[in-house]
């Protein structure tokens, strides 16, 4: 069968990221299988008097259009979620971590196509679904891990709010030869684009000349927002030991090796995170958003975790001596091999919804 390809497509910035949208028709009656394919090939852009590479971790997809009706698939891959669906819209959020590339996905079918149809696509990201997964000739080798951190999202910023305005991608349809008049809007202005390149250099510069290494301090300086700007952030081995980050976004972020002792995250959100083998002993997490967080091999030690939501999350081999569990939702929590948690206390546990991992199960088997 012939498939039917979008009128017009713009992809940004295809170096980090290309998206392409194919009507296929359908054997059954007047009806058009949707197929998407994305493509995150991680190639180098230039930037200032250096180069980076740029990593897409996630996105949102959103189609929309009139003449026709939409029928969501019912049969989506593993990390791609639906969030909104209409037979005139639909909204997906696509994970690509661990995807293979290019990732094809059957996103659904438009039935009862008409001469007026018109349909668009388009790839919307936020500085949180960025990483930097490597830089050359921008900053020296000397810098501390809290100011890479900070450089890390000063860069994914300003991708998305300057060079990504509106959408990385756009597909659009039209049964008609000529599509409507209201085409997206050009990607970029060139003049405006140095101006504020420009500007990141500056930040940049006085972020590698900051005599402090407090996060916090070094947030203020480069003009972020501590509360909403550091979601997705690379921590890597950062010391935030006494750091108050309470209520503050940082969903999908890697806090792998951090020292988190005493830190205040009361209400923060974490979800989606990996603080993979990082000490938060002492730490003050009420309230706070852990769904899906990586603890393995992690201290929680002396950690208050009153009312948190531990959906999902991965405790394996986390140390848990003397946290404060009281109200938690640990729904399908996995645990096991953990330091301080004695029988009693596991199966309390368990009876609350958390789950024996599949990797404390094979030891014991083994």
């Amino acid at each position: 069968m012939s498939v039917f390809p979008p009128l017009e497509t713009q992809n940004a910035y295809p170096q980090a990221v290309t998206l392409s949208l194919d009507l296929r028709p359908h054997p059954n009656g007047d009806t058009w299988a949707i197929t998407a394919q994305l493509n995150r090939p991680e190639q180098w852009l230039t930037l200032l008097s250096g180069c980076i590479r740029v990593s897409v971790r996630r996105g949102i997809l959103n189609l929309q259009g009139q003449g026709g009706t939409l029928t969501q698939s019912s049969n989506l891959p593993s990390g791609t979620r639906l969030l909104y669906h209409t037979s005139s819209e639909a909204r997906w959020q696509i994970d690509f971590s661990g995807k293979p590339t290019p990732l094809t996905l059957a996103l659904g079918c438009l039935s009862g196509p008409t001469a007026a149809s018109h349909w668009q696509a388009t790839l919307i990201l936020t500085p949180a679904d960025l990483a930097i997964a490597d830089s050359q000739g921008l900053w020296p080798p000397d810098l501390s891990p809290n100011q890479l951190a900070i450089a890390d999202r000063l860069i994914a910023q300003f991708l998305v709010q300057s060079c990504f305005p509106g959408a990385l991608s756009c597909c659009q349809w039209a049964m008609a030869d000529v599509l409507p008049d209201n085409l997206p809007p050009t990607p970029w202005d060139a003049k405006a684009l140095a101006a504020q390149e420009t500007d990141l250099g500056d930040r940049l510069q006085v972020l590698n000349q900051a005599t402090s290494t407090d996060l916090l301090s070094l947030t203020r300086l480069v003009g972020l927002d501590s509360q909403q700007d550091l979601a997705g952030g690379k921590f890597v081995g950062v010391n935030l030991s006494g750091i108050d980050l309470s209520g503050a976004n940082l969903a999908n972020s890697n806090f792998r090796g951090a020292i988190l002792t005493d830190a205040d995250l009361s209400g923060a959100n974490l979800a989606g995170s990996s603080l993979r083998g990082a000490d938060l002993s002492g730490a003050y997490l009420e309230g706070a958003n852990l769904t899906q967080v990586d603890f393995r091999k992690a201290s929680l030690a002396l950690t208050n975790m009153i009312g948190a939501d531990l959906t999902g999350a991965n405790l394996h081999g986390t140390a848990l001596n003397n946290a404060n569990w009281s109200r938690a939702n640990l729904n399908l929590a996995q645990i096991g091999d953990n330091a301080g948690l004695s029988q009693t206390q596991q199966a309390n546990l368990i009876e609350r919804g958390a789950k024996l991992s599949a990797e404390f199960g094979q030891e014991m088997l083994g």
